[in-house]
């Protein structure tokens, strides 16, 4: 609302210097994960591919390492043990970070 009839110099040093960097393109510049849309597909693919079956589970620690960056799931201490149902319902990050390692980049 600020931008509708010209903004002042005060607000507009204030979006500026703001923590919350409010005039960042976080879509564009932002490094995000593809987000959650994605999770059926790599569901179906690995179920196509042989790499899971819906009732194998993992321990979800909260958390993956891969490399020198570690992927950190919405919930600090993990979802618990996940299967393939319970990675869509609860969107658990780390099924998928561990499903894609073991796909392989190629897949």
């Amino acid at each position: 609302n600020l931008f509708v009839e010209g903004i002042d110099q005060q607000s507009w040093n204030e979006l500026n210097t703001s923590e919350d960097k409010p005039l960042l393109n976080r879509p564009l510049t932002g490094a995000y994960p593809p987000g959650s849309t994605y999770k059926p597909f790599m569901a179906l693919a690995a179920l196509e591919l042989g790499k899971r079956t819906p009732n194998q589970t993992i321990a979800d620690p909260g958390y993956f390492t891969f490399g020198n960056h570690t992927f950190k799931d919405d919930r600090p201490g993990g979802h618990g043990m996940v299967d393939m149902y319970k990675s869509i319902v609860h969107s658990c990050d780390t099924y998928y970070y561990m499903l894609a390692n073991d796909m392989g980049v190629d897949a």
